[in-house]
C-alpha cells in the first residue's frame, strides 16, 4: 500500500474524473496555499511577528486565605505571653510554666491574668476571616490590654505567634519556644532561657 500525501488527503492515487495524478495534487497545493495567505491576511499583523502583544497575566491572582488559630494571651509581669494554643486546648501545665518563667525574669510577686482570643471571632460574622483581618484584630486586642494594663513588651511562645503579631506596636518583642515544646522536650527550657534572663538581669537592675 502506497503513502498518502497530506496535500490530497481523500485522493486516490489514481486516475479520477478525467485528471491526473499529477494535476491533483497541483489543485490541492494551491488550496493550501490559498488558505495560507488567508489566514495571515485575516490575523493582525503584530500577532503575526509576536509584537506589540497585549500582556497576559496568566498567573492566578492571590486570593484572601481563610485562617482559623486560637491564641492563648497571659499578662505576668511587665509581659505579655502570646502562645497559640494547638487544636485549641489549654493544660494547666502550660499556664504553670509559664508563671514560673515569669517569676524567673521578675523582681516583684507577680499574678497572672488569662484570656483567650480565638479567630475568626464568632461574635462579628460580617468580618473577613483573612489573615490580614486575622493581624489588625490581634492588634486591636493588644492595644486594648495595653490599655487597661500597660506592659513593656511581647514574649511570643513559638513561631507561629509571630505570624500574628507582626503589626503591634510593643518596644520589645521576644520569641521563645512554645510551652507544648518545652514540656515534650525540656532541653528547651535551656534554650528559652538563654533568651529570656536578660530581662531578669534587667528587672534586678531596676528594682
Amino acid at each position: 500500500m502506497m503513502a498518502t500525501n497530506p496535500l490530497v488527503t481523500g485522493t486516490r492515487w489514481a486516475q479520477q474524473d478525467g485528471k491526473s495524478v499529477l494535476e491533483q495534487m497541483k489543485v490541492a497545493g494551491n488550496h493550501a496555499k490559498a488558505s495560507f495567505q488567508s489566514e495571515a491576511e485575516v490575523a493582525p499583523q503584530s500577532d503575526i511577528r509576536g509584537e506589540d502583544l497585549p500582556p497576559r497575566d496568566l498567573a492566578p491572582k492571590d486570593l484572601p486565605r481563610e485562617v482559623a488559630f486560637h491564641l492563648l494571651l497571659v499578662r505576668a509581669g511587665e509581659w505579655l505571653w502570646i502562645e497559640s494554643l494547638r487544636e485549641g486546648l489549654l493544660h494547666k501545665e502550660q499556664v504553670s510554666l509559664i508563671h514560673n518563667m515569669a517569676i524567673a525574669i521578675s523582681a516583684a510577686p507577680v499574678d497572672l491574668d488569662q484570656r483567650q482570643f480565638i479567630w475568626p471571632v464568632a461574635d462579628h460574622p460580617h468580618l473577613s476571616r483573612d489573615e490580614v483581618a486575622a493581624r489588625q484584630s490581634v492588634t486591636a486586642q493588644l492595644e486594648r490590654i495595653a490599655n487597661d494594663n500597660p506592659y513593656r513588651g511581647v514574649i511570643a511562645l513559638g513561631e507561629p505567634v509571630r505570624e500574628w503579631i507582626i503589626d503591634a506596636r510593643v518596644a520589645e518583642q521576644i520569641c521563645i519556644p512554645s510551652t507544648f515544646d518545652m514540656l515534650e522536650q525540656p532541653l528547651l527550657k535551656r534554650e528559652a532561657w538563654g533568651r529570656l534572663k536578660h530581662l531578669a538581669d534587667t528587672s534586678l537592675l531596676n528594682a
